[in-house]
Order: C-alpha cells, then structure tokens, then sequence
C-alpha cells in the first residue's frame, strides 16, 4: 500500500498539485492546445483522474474565459453537464476519466487529451470510445500528455503491453473458433 500511495503522489506532483500554474509546464502545453481547438472552433474533451488536476484545469480555462462543463463524482447535474457540451455551449468538457469514461456520449468534440491515466485499459477504451462513436462525423485525435522519464511514461508504456496482450488473446480466439 505504501508503494501505490507513493505511486499516486507522484502522479498528482506530475499533474501539478504543488506546482504554481505559472510553472506547470504540463498544465501549459494542454492550454496551448485548447487555444488552438478553439481557435479552429474544435471542442475538446479533457480527462485526468484527480479533483484536484480538474481543479487547475478548470481553474486555467476560468482565466481564459473558456467556457467548459465538468464532470467528477461529485457532479449533482451529470446530463446538464453532457448536454451543455453537446449543444455547443461549452468548448471543453473537464472530466474525471473513471466517472465519465463510461456510458456517455459527448460526440460534439474530436479532440480528446489525457492530462493524467490511470493504470486500467478498461477505462481507456471506455473514454476514447465518448468521441469515437455513431454520430462522430470528425477525424478523432487522442493527445496524452506525459512528462518524460516519469511515472506518466511508464502508465502509458503499461496501457500498451496490456492493449497488444489483449489483442493477442483475441486473435488466439478467433483462431480457436475458425478451426
């Protein structure tokens, strides 16, 4: 326990919990993207894992003046949130990925950034799958935002060994079944 507690530490250091904004190089670059969503008219779906990174998300976009809809456990309104999004409303739906990341549509945006993973290739497929579904008529583009030689690097590198290994699991069922 003591291992995974320190997992989560560094993960929500990475994301910028103690880190003045002015200085949080990760919170930067996925403002820099926003600006250029926006600016192509292009609304943005934004996942992290912690309150407190959707916090300094949220907060940033406050001071751009960008308007978003937030979606976290604590959320009393979760279809006013979607909808807001989906009608245009908003440019940028904040959300946490395992409370939104399953069984909501928000179609309305191509562009999906990962300010922070967690460790499940479940809720992955599951929150890629909010943009890329009936409906979607743009190109999707997914954005994970990793700082280098960090915890980041070796979740994503995680959600790729476990990705190719269920594939391989999945080809060696459908052989199964063709013979």
């Amino acid at each position: 326990q003591i291992v995974l507690t320190k997992i989560l530490r560094l993960k929500e250091i990475l994301s910028g919990k103690h880190i003045e904004d002015k200085h949080n190089e990760k919170l930067k670059e996925l403002m820099e993207i926003i600006h250029n969503c926006v600016g192509y008219d292009t609304q943005v779906v934004v996942w992290g894992q912690f309150r407190s990174s959707l916090a300094t998300i949220c907060g940033s976009l406050d001071s751009a003046d960008i308007p978003y809809s937030l979606l976290h456990g604590g959320t009393k309104d979760r279809q006013s949130e979607i909808e807001r999004f989906q009608d245009g409303k908003t440019k940028v739906f904040v959300g946490q990925i395992q409370t939104g990341g399953l069984g909501i549509t928000l179609t309305a945006g191509s562009t999906m950034v990962y300010y922070e993973n967690d460790y499940s290739l479940e809720n992955r497929k599951q929150s890629e799958d909010r943009i890329h579904r009936i409906g979607q008529d743009n190109k999707c583009t997914y954005i994970d935002l990793v700082v280098p030689n960090s915890i980041d690097e070796a979740i994503l590198k995680r959600l790729e060994e476990k990705k190719e290994l269920s594939n391989e699991v999945l080809n060696d069922i459908i052989d199964i079944i063709k013979q």
